[in-house]
């Protein structure tokens, strides 16, 4: 589709439908030109500025344009990437036969992010209803006759209904309004926003195994006393500088007798001549 900026317009009572879209490279439709040549129904492949349709919005106001694109530019966004998913084909509401060939979207937290917010701001100055059906985001590949589905298209929309295609990166979004002409129709852009870059995500610390990780160190137990220590602190000897006392436990440091205060006396000290029960 051709894509020319706008006009500048005060006034017009005219009433036009407009999209929003965000544009993606050529290079991600060429491998579905492979798939469409076997498929009698394909009308109209001459899709020369292919894009990814977030909504469409008809019969809005041409006076409305310049509010609602002036609104959308001031939306500030971080880009992201998309996967194109699932081939799918809209009815004709007439004769219910295929009319339209499409590719979607697998699900994506940032475009419905995005989506939501840019349909809101639309629907909100537009003066439109919330959507009744939910509408499914796009990229449009073929248009078809509307003929009955041939063989080849039903195997080829169950061959690949569910198939993981493309992935693409969205840079930018754009308003634009559909102007009717023969052949293909030319898009009219009204108002284009470019998304800032994401900033680069932190390094997910991996975390270790149960082989890797390692144990605290316990403190090392005090050595029993050897029967020399026993044998002098029997005879009413005090142990020499740095030796266990004869109960095993370490040396207490001495302390300040106004923090004992009021309080029962340590378990754990012990005197030198013995042992003796704890007030």
């Amino acid at each position: 589709m051709n894509l020319t900026q706008a006009p500048i317009s005060k006034e017009s009572p005219r009433r036009m439908n407009f999209y929003l879209t965000i544009p993606i490279d050529p290079s991600v439709t060429a491998p579905f030109d492979r798939l469409k040549e076997n498929v009698p129904e394909i009308r109209d492949t001459s899709f020369r500025n292919p894009h990814l349709t977030l909504g469409y919005y008809p019969n809005i106001p041409e006076s409305l344009a310049r509010p609602i694109a002036a609104a959308l530019e001031d939306v500030r966004f971080h880009s992201f990437g998309v996967t194109l998913k699932g081939l799918r084909r809209y009815l004709h509401k007439k004769t219910h036969h295929p009319c339209f060939l499409w590719v979607g979207l697998k699900h994506n937290v940032h475009f419905n992010a995005l989506r939501q917010r840019l349909d809101s701001i639309v629907r909100k100055i537009a003066g439109l209803p919330s959507e009744k059906n939910k509408f499914s985001p796009h990229v449009g590949l073929a248009r078809l006759s509307g003929a009955p589905p041939s063989p080849e298209l039903v195997k080829l929309l169950e061959d690949y209904s569910l198939h993981k295609f493309a992935a693409c990166q969205a840079k930018s979004f754009a308003f634009v309004e559909t102007s009717p002409q023969e052949g293909e129709p030319q898009l009219i852009r009204h108002a284009t926003v470019r998304l800032v870059d994401a900033p680069p995500k932190p390094a997910r610390r991996r975390p270790l195994s149960p082989k890797a990780r390692v144990a605290p160190a316990r403190p090392a137990r005090p050595a029993a006393p050897s029967a020399a220590q026993l044998a002098r602190v029997a005879a009413g000897y005090a142990p020499d500088a740095g030796e266990a006392p004869a109960s095993g436990f370490p040396a207490s440091r001495p302390r300040d007798p106004r923090q004992n205060r009021g309080k029962r006396k340590d378990r754990r000290e012990l005197v030198l001549d013995g042992p003796r029960r704890p007030y």
